[in-house]
């Protein structure tokens, strides 16, 4: 039998376990988004870390999926799981691997000198230690991003991946059924995700002011909701195509991404945070939008290689609106932005990997 434990969930994350290896999903909170129905049907249950772990134990679990090994907050709630979970795989009393999937790309050494205001070689070294146990006590790390990959190999070194097995799969979604790739569509420009600073909302609307004036036809739609609403707003009351959706269902969410002609994200880094990868992201290449993002996503060299519009971070905003008005007006069509998507999801693929041996690569034949 083999479970999966995600701290904090999201209705996402219960729409993919249709799709992936069968197995217990542990909970301990979760997002706005969260659908407390959608989690009754999957039989999701809420329990502590510590709770999970006896469950474990009780129902002899044979993989068991947690946090990646950089997931600083939950540092505690991981010590617990590894360091019981080591010490009752070596008595014999349970046989249980321990793994995850990752995609933490800002440096944990960083992100504790930040909070902590610890000397950085200090914060090096607990992160090195905490981390390393967590890794080193880990039987496989799937990687979702080279640049995930890459931070933990430079903290940690190859040498702590000696014993644990590691795979990199781009988190890059398949194309969603029951979307229309083949009609072309009008200039609608979305943003998706939370109202807030580090979503570069700010600097979108400023972008939007140059792009309303250079593409007459151009519509822009803001989904989603947060502490900005109210500016937002303001700004939408003088603006006849601004439309503003305010939490939607995910049913909704695709049919607006599917009527969109580009998907803005401009993120931006704030204290210990930057885009791992970003589900709004995901959900745009997956119903055929074209990408416009900051330089700060996890992905951005796949965004960059398959043509999307990558914007350094420092980029001033007629940069940001130049780079969009070239998406709105971009020839390509949706079936030619999915044509480079995978065949499988790359977070489905991920998973069959997490729950297969390490022997077996029948998952690379997919």
């Amino acid at each position: 039998m083999n479970a999966r434990y995600y701290h904090t969930a999201r209705t996402a994350h219960l729409e993919r376990l249709a799709f992936y290896a069968p197995g217990v999903f542990y909970y301990t909170h979760t997002r706005a988004d969260f659908d407390t129905k959608l989690a009754r049907q999957m039989g999701a249950k809420k329990s502590s870390a510590l709770g999970v772990v006896i469950d474990v134990l009780r129902k002899r679990i044979d993989t068991l999926e947690v946090p990646e090994p950089f997931a600083v907050k939950l540092w505690p709630q991981l010590s617990v799981i590894h360091a019981v979970l080591v010490v009752t795989n070596f008595l014999g009393i349970s046989r249980t691997k321990i793994r995850s999937y990752a995609i933490e790309n800002y440096p944990v050494d960083a992100k504790l000198h930040e909070f902590l205001r610890l000397p950085r070689n200090v914060t090096s070294f607990i992160a090195k230690c905490v981390g390393g146990f967590l890794v080193r006590s880990s039987d496989k790390v799937v990687f979702g991003t080279a640049e995930a990959r890459d931070v933990y190999m430079t903290l940690l070194g190859a040498p702590a991946f000696r014993n644990t097995h590691w795979e990199l799969i781009w988190h890059i979604p398949s194309p969603r059924p029951s979307v229309d790739f083949a009609s072309p569509r009008a200039r609608n420009l979305i943003f998706l995700g939370t109202f807030e600073e580090r979503k570069g909302i700010a600097e979108m609307l400023k972008a939007w002011s140059i792009i309303r004036d250079r593409l007459p036809d151009a519509q822009l739609t803001i989904v989603g909701k947060g502490h900005l609403q109210h500016e937002i707003e303001a700004v939408a009351q003088r603006d006849q195509r601004m439309e503003i959706v305010l939490d939607p269902s995910r049913d909704e969410i695709f049919k607006y991404l599917a009527r969109s002609k580009a998907l803005i994200l401009f993120s931006k880094p704030s204290p210990g945070w930057k885009e791992q990868v970003g589900l709004p992201i995901v959900e745009g290449l997956s119903a055929g939008c074209e990408i416009v993002t900051s330089d700060e996503t996890g992905i951005r060299d796949w965004l960059a290689t398959h043509e999307h519009n990558v914007v350094p971070v420092t980029a001033q905003i007629p940069e940001i609106a130049e780079a969009t008005v070239r998406a709105l007006t971009s020839e390509r069509g949706p079936a030619d932005i999915v044509g480079h998507l995978p065949t499988e999801d790359g977070r489905r693929t991920a998973d069959s990997l997490i729950f297969a041996s390490n022997q077996d690569k029948s998952w690379k034949l997919r």
